[in-house]
């Protein structure tokens, strides 16, 4: 796993592979099954996913609960990498993948060049979006 993630036992084979203009980082291929990351760790990266599909779900009182379903051209781990929370959920490889990792280096360099209300406007949504995935009670199972 990437360094500022910490290992888990499912962990995705990182394949050095270039990977689209702006990106810096490279191609992930993780196998159907394995995990990308899991909720608590710290956020290293996002992922554009180039294809397959990811589960991301969490744990409420040892019970998995889904949240949704990520496919081709979607972004997984955006909330943490953005706001630089702890991981809220944890990802897992629904068939293989292949994604495109977006580092904290390259996503800075893309930011510098936007204007200061547009990155306002990014950390308002984030905490926004936290404030309400904070206040989602599971169904009762």
């Amino acid at each position: 796993m990437e360094s500022s993630e910490s290992p888990t036992r499912n962990e995705p084979s990182k394949e050095p592979v270039p990977a689209e203009p702006g990106s810096s980082g490279g191609l992930v291929r993780i196998a159907k099954g394995e995990h990308l990351f899991h909720e608590g760790q710290f956020p290293g990266a996002m992922y554009l996913i180039r294809q397959g599909k990811m589960r991301i779900y969490r744990r409420e009182n040892g019970v998995e609960i889904d949240l949704e379903v990520l496919e081709e051209n979607q972004i997984v781990g955006e909330l943490s990498f953005l706001d630089g929370s702890l991981r809220s959920a944890s990802a897992q490889a629904l068939l293989d993948c292949t994604l495109i990792k977006i580092s904290g280096p390259a996503f800075s360099k893309t930011l510098d060049g936007l204007p200061d209300w547009l990155k306002i406007l990014i950390r308002t949504l984030c905490l926004r979006l936290r404030n309400a995935n904070s206040k989602i009670v599971p169904p009762s199972r």
